[in-house]
């Protein structure tokens, strides 16, 4: 700013990182909270999104995702920082390393996986959901499928919500999506999905 936003720096900076191989975390901060802000800024390339007003637990834990915090370096800076999201150890014990099988079980993983937030999404209700637990528990299978051990943790958690209001559910989802989007990108640097 003032010559560029946000949203167009962060498409400039991820048109650079082509020439150069590396990844700079960008975790948007703003005061819009409205549905399709965190879609939108992941779409121009930002890796995380946090609205105002900020609570500084959450903060951290977004940020501790990208660097590590203890040592001030970029966790992120490296193509383990960012796949440590995610472990392919026992998916690769059922395709014995056949890229084609691989590519085959993720495109499964993520149609599934979209119808799932999907119902997730509109299952965020006051009271009991038995359609937002089935969602979960779906979802967590898959998750924990491929080695997605965060986004299958998170959707244990929302399994259990068979009672819930709709805030806490909405917190939840939103952490769900979060930890999906970060699977999705490692799954592209492993050139496993497209």
């Amino acid at each position: 700013m003032p010559e560029k936003n946000g949203y167009d720096t962060s498409i400039a900076i991820r048109e650079y990182e082509k020439t150069t191989g590396r990844h700079t975390p960008i975790i948007a901060m703003t005061a819009n909270a409205m549905v399709g802000d965190r879609e939108k800024c992941l779409r121009c390339g930002m890796d995380d999104y946090i609205s105002k007003p900020l609570i500084i637990e959450e903060l951290m834990r977004l940020m501790g995702q990208w660097i590590d915090l203890t040592g001030d370096t970029l966790a992120a800076s490296s193509r383990g920082g960012l796949l440590s999201c995610i472990d392919l150890t026992q998916m690769r014990s059922f395709t014995d390393g056949d890229m084609a099988a691989e590519r085959e079980l993720i495109h499964n993983f993520i149609s599934q996986s979209d119808k799932n937030i999907v119902r997730l999404t509109a299952n965020r209700i006051e009271g009991s959901a038995v359609a937002w637990v089935e969602a979960a528990h779906m979802l967590k299978g898959g998750a924990a499928g491929i080695g997605a051990v965060e986004l299958s943790r998170l959707c244990a958690i929302a399994q259990e919500m068979a009672t819930a209001t709709a805030a806490e559910r909405n917190s939840l989802l939103l952490q769900i999506e979060n930890a999906y989007a970060n699977v999705k990108q490692a799954l592209q640097v492993e050139g496993i999905l497209d």
